[in-house]
């Protein structure tokens, strides 16, 4: 998924800075996922994913899960928490220097 509008808001994935990036797992396991950090020029941040029928990204049909994806707006603070514990590497490159 690359463009979706949420509370009249556009997320698209073309035009926003990607910031982190995570991969977990691998294809073939019912709980991979990857995940692609976005902040828009207006500054807010989002998440692109896609992940197997047993991860956060899944789709239900009724009838059981099945692989997913999606586009989900955070909040400054979503957007720390995501980093802090999938991308740590990367905090400093996102958010800026933090102090000692």
């Amino acid at each position: 998924m690359q463009t979706k509008i949420i509370e009249g808001q556009k997320f698209d994935c073309a035009t926003a800075q990607l910031m982190a990036v995570r991969e977990h797992r691998n294809s073939g396991d019912f709980e991979w996922c990857r995940e692609r950090l976005y902040r828009k020029k207006s500054g807010v941040y989002f998440l692109s994913g896609a992940g197997g029928p047993a991860s956060g990204w899944a789709q239900d049909t009724g009838n059981g899960r099945i692989e997913g994806a999606d586009i989900r707006a955070l909040t400054e603070s979503d957007a720390r928490a995501w980093v802090e514990a999938h991308a740590n590497d990367c905090y400093e490159v996102v958010f800026g220097p933090v102090p000692e």
